[in-house]
């Protein structure tokens, strides 16, 4: 599975204050790299090889133009 990613930040507290910057209607969850590193703001369906670069597309035409992609066995919740 694979995931677009929204918005980052290095802490939980600035990813909390940046999810305000996320359009309330798209469903995210936040979710941690797995160095632990970075929190990411991810929308939370999971999509497939086939769609993920159509779908982080989308989301850039709705002004996240620094979306980008990951694969989900690199985050944690």
């Amino acid at each position: 599975a694979y995931y677009v990613v929204l918005i980052s930040d290095r802490t939980k507290e600035g990813a909390m204050q940046r999810k305000t910057m996320i359009q309330s209607d798209l469903t995210v969850k936040l979710v941690q790299n797995e160095k632990k590193t970075w929190f990411h703001w991810v929308l939370a369906e999971p999509f497939h090889i086939d769609k993920i670069g159509n779908e982080t597309q989308r989301i850039r035409n709705l002004g996240y133009q620094d979306a980008w992609w990951t694969i989900g066995r690199k985050l944690k919740e």
